[in-house]
């Protein structure tokens, strides 16, 4: 059986991330695309990559973390047989289409947001977690969620409308399969 291809999307704002995108889309232009936009956020950029994707799947990378080598491949592997991860964003594009974009009004929170729209909606999407640490996010002091002055404004509001909407065992769910390195 064929692998499906999967589109990993890195939104990048900063002088020494673009310039080594920029080198890597050069070198490997077969393989990567590299688009420019005015900067409008993380959730912009997402939505530019979303519209270009060409894989049956999306994936997303903050310019910050890392994959584990075998994420994507276990990951395609877990969705073939059936299983979604939300926290992984191995996500298919049917999927996307239904939900629709990421909120552009959102700066600190709109991959939050977009996951309980995507799982939280009507039919309870059926999750499971794939029980390996596979996405390592990187804590430092110039994260956007730590600089962002509406930052703590923004995720109250948000979490006032998940406490409202959302079923608690789902968000413990979705929530669980984090692997954070400091």
């Amino acid at each position: 059986m064929t692998k499906p291809l999967v589109s990993i999307i890195i939104p990048v704002f900063n002088g020494a991330t673009v310039a080594i995108a920029e080198e890597y889309a050069e070198k490997y232009s077969d393989r990567i695309r590299l688009f420019k936009k005015i900067n409008g956020g993380v959730a912009s950029a997402l939505n530019i990559g979303i519209r270009e994707m060409r894989g049956e799947y999306f994936s997303w990378l903050s310019h910050d973390d890392l994959y584990h080598p075998e994420k994507v491949a276990v990951e395609v592997d877990a969705v073939i047989n059936g299983i979604i991860h939300a926290c992984a964003l191995l996500i298919p594009r049917e999927l996307i289409e239904k939900t629709g974009l990421l909120n552009e009004s959102l700066m600190t929170t709109q991959d939050y947001d977009y996951w309980f729209r995507m799982f939280c909606s009507p039919e309870k999407r059926n999750l499971r977690h794939v029980p390996r640490a596979l996405v390592f996010s990187r804590v430092h002091e110039n994260q956007t969620s730590r600089t962002h002055l509406a930052h703590v404004s923004e995720q109250r509001a948000f979490w006032m409308i998940v406490a409202e909407e959302v079923d608690l065992d789902l968000a413990v769910r979705i929530w669980s399969a984090y692997a954070i390195v400091v």
